[in-house]
């Protein structure tokens, strides 16, 4: 995209315009040093582009930003996120606090970056982004009535004011119950001869460095008030301090790990505390003994007030020395007991084992929660499952993993080892399986070739629980609704992401707001086929993306979706199977044997409140008749004409959708016949596969034939092969 020329002065006969584009930057003051005081700068987790990848993008201005803002600081602000969050925020303070200790630091990295001109400018900063608060800034996009506009990855955290990036909107989360945002804004002059081309756009020189409100961004800009200014106005902006790295400012001024300065700081050392003396030789002398007696703490947490605080931080800037054997775990007991906390962070223990991970949860029975990083863990993947297996009160497990980890091995061999434990995911909530940022892809969500025709969604690795998979289900037919089940990728893509972007419950589907992020990146994308419609061989050609082959074990759900968009109806079928039998993709019949009988005991077709009723009786049914019905006063609302665009009559389309029902279920005999199908183009393309990245949970599949009419058919499959049981 071609850079904006920026001038002293406007340009004659041009226009002024608000900016197009805004860059989206998260960011925190972290916790650097082992007293547990905050950072003054404000470190960048995480950014995204919020544009259009073409030449002409959409406009991202007014109503419509304010809109995603406010979607994406209360997905940020989230309780059912809130655990993921902050375990990144201190995964981030250890990646942060071994930077400053190399011996080129940020201050040389972004002092470089402000003294380059701007033709010289490097594109990336090597600085990772935060996978889970990476993921949230993507669902940005999607709203939560079915509309999608497009978030884009970007590759750095450094806001350019001379480019035709001329927009920054910054997050600050050093407080996830009090989030703080602020919106950077410069006009943007266009010639009026040439109102569609932005090649010679002219952007304000020196824009100014103060962040705007949402009222104050709508009254210079001239957008009109609406609703979101009334609600972003009850959160605080963030000043000029928190965008000292994300916007460097001009040479002369140097980013230390203590802020922006005019000139060097000394580094002054002082005497360490006594306390902090006292807390080195109690956690070193865990080294020689295998087991503490904890009554012997009782007499010093009543000498050293905030003794638990100052030993918790100790430890985790200290996990090395320690060591990490069971005496060393009842260290980190100690502090969650004595703090009185449900939830135990162990994300910053590198090297934590599985025995003293152990003691830990033994010592502080109070426990709810915990929440682990694979990179850091010092035990096998299997011996770190059975620990946390043993202990029945521990309800909720947050895997997480450091962003600069370029795998996602070590986060299937978790899932293969968690799968062997079923009671594990019967009781305890597995909330963000680890994987890496979906913004280290690139194209970010999935793909972004325009061609592609997606058809298939897995989402087998995704561990969602019942519930969670049915409100996924209900954005999902939403989506289709809203945007028409055509093959347009970008549609296509924004459906699959339903199941990552949902409310955590039905209760709260309806008129909460609440959104729970959960893994949804493809990653086992395949290889693109050159095709053509088969019913049309002059049609355009199109491209096709094909699944991994997987065979069905018994026990497993396979949902179908079954979009019709007629000029007269929409209507939609559907259909919760389940296996009786495992099926094999490469033993497949040559022709459909599943009908009648024969069908009955292979699969069980029913509908979303028997499939809850099935897999979480403990889910409301009452609840599940209102969300349906809503879905289909829903599908009744939107009307033909929203999705032809063809001049019907209102009454007319009125009279023909009230009188076909919008949605209900497939007969067990057609959904056995489109499983064969789907298991059938599957093995005819099993040599067209391209290996992916372990632990992918959104997979694409090829075309399917469009009929030759003014209304098309089109059906989805959602291959879930692991148990509806685990999230």
């Amino acid at each position: 995209m071609a850079a904006a020329i920026q001038a002293a002065r406007p340009p004659t006969n041009s226009v002024r315009l608000a900016p197009e584009t805004y860059e989206i930057v998260v960011v925190a003051r972290l916790e650097l040093d082992a007293g547990g005081g905050l950072s003054r700068l404000h470190y960048p987790l995480a950014a995204a582009s919020f544009n259009h990848p073409t030449v002409f993008p959409d406009r991202i201005e007014g109503q419509y930003l304010l809109t995603h803002c406010l979607r994406i600081t209360r997905i940020l602000s989230d309780t059912s996120n809130r655990h993921v969050a902050n375990s990144e925020l201190a995964l981030a303070a250890d990646y942060y606090r071994r930077v400053r200790n190399r011996e080129q630091g940020i201050r040389d990295v972004m002092n470089d970056f402000v003294s380059r001109p701007s033709s010289n400018r490097p594109v990336r900063f090597g600085f990772p982004q935060m996978p889970f608060i990476s993921t949230c800034l993507l669902t940005m996009g999607f709203a939560s009535d079915g509309t999608y506009k497009y978030v884009g990855p970007h590759p750095s955290f450094s806001f350019r004011s001379d480019t035709d990036q001329s927009g920054m909107v910054v997050i600050d989360i050093t407080d996830l119950i009090e989030i703080r945002y602020g919106i950077i804004g410069s006009w943007v002059y266009r010639a009026r001869e040439d109102p569609w081309s932005r090649f010679q756009d002219v952007i304000e020189i020196n824009p100014s460095r103060k962040a705007l409100s949402a009222d104050e961004y709508v009254r210079r800009f001239g957008f009109p008030h609406c609703l979101e200014v009334d609600q972003l106005g009850r959160m605080a902006v963030i000043d000029d301090a928190a965008m000292d790295f994300v916007w460097p400012r001009e040479p002369g001024y140097y980013i230390t790990h203590e802020g922006v300065v005019e000139r060097r700081p000394v580094a002054r050392h002082g005497p360490r505390p006594l306390h902090d003396q006292c807390l080195s030789a109690l956690a070193l002398s865990t080294r020689d003994e295998e087991v503490l007696d904890m009554a012997l703490f009782d007499n010093i947490s009543r000498a050293i007030p905030r003794f638990h605080e100052f030993l918790w931080h100790y430890l985790q800037h200290h996990a090395v020395q320690i060591g990490h054997s069971y005496s060393a775990g009842q260290l980190i007991g100690l502090c969650a007991a004595g703090r009185q906390l449900e939830h135990l962070e162990l994300v910053r223990f590198a090297g934590i084992t599985a025995e003293a991970m152990r003691a830990a949860l033994k010592t502080a029975p109070q426990l709810r929660s915990i929440s682990l990083c694979i990179s850091n863990a010092g035990s096998p993947p299997a011996e770190m499952i059975q620990a946390l297996a043993e202990f029945k009160n521990v309800k909720e497990i947050y895997f997480c993993q450091k962003p600069s980890l370029d795998v996602d091995l070590k986060g299937a061999l978790y899932f293969q080892a968690a799968s062997s434990y079923p009671e594990l995911f019967c009781r305890a909530l597995v909330c963000y399986l680890a994987q890496r940022s979906p913004r280290s892809e690139p194209g970010g969500w999935g793909h972004n070739n325009r061609e592609a025709c997606i058809d298939h969604f897995y989402l087998g690795d995704a561990l969602l629980r019942p519930e969670r998979l049915a409100t996924g289900f209900l954005s999902f037919i939403r989506s289709l609704v809203v945007n028409g089940a055509t093959g347009s990728p970008k549609r296509q893509v924004m459906c699959g992401a339903s199941f990552a972007n949902a409310p955590p419950s039905l209760a709260e589907a309806s008129a909460t707001g609440r959104v729970d992020i959960r893994n949804g990146r493809g990653v086992d994308w395949a290889r693109a086929r050159y095709k053509r419609g088969p019913d049309d061989p002059w049609r355009s050609p199109t491209w096709a993306y094909w699944p991994r082959v997987r065979d069905i074990p018994a026990g497993a759900w396979v949902v179908l979706v079954e979009v019709e968009n007629k000029i007269s109806r929409i209507s939609c079928r559907y259909a919760f199977v389940k296996t009786l039998v495992g099926i094999s993709v490469d033993n497949l019949p040559p022709a459909a044997p599943w009908q009648g009988q024969e069908a009955a005991e292979t699969f069980v077709a029913v509908g979303l409140k028997e499939f809850l009723h099935d897999t979480a009786p403990d889910v409301d049914p009452a609840i599940v008749d209102d969300r349906v019905d809503e879905l289909r006063e829903f599908m009744r609302d939107c009307g033909c004409t929203v999705q032809t665009g063809l001049d019907i009559p209102t009454d007319m389309a009125a009279r023909q959708i009230r009188h076909a029902p919008p949605l209900h279920v497939l007969s067990t005999d057609t959904a056995s016949s489109q499983i064969w199908n789907a298991l059938r183009k599957a093995k005819e393309t099993k040599d067209s596969l391209k290996g992916g990245t372990a632990g992918g949970v959104l997979v694409a599949s090829g075309d399917i034939p469009y009929p030759g009419s003014d209304w098309f058919r089109k059906w989805q499959s959602l291959l879930q092969t692991g148990s509806a049981v685990a999230e």
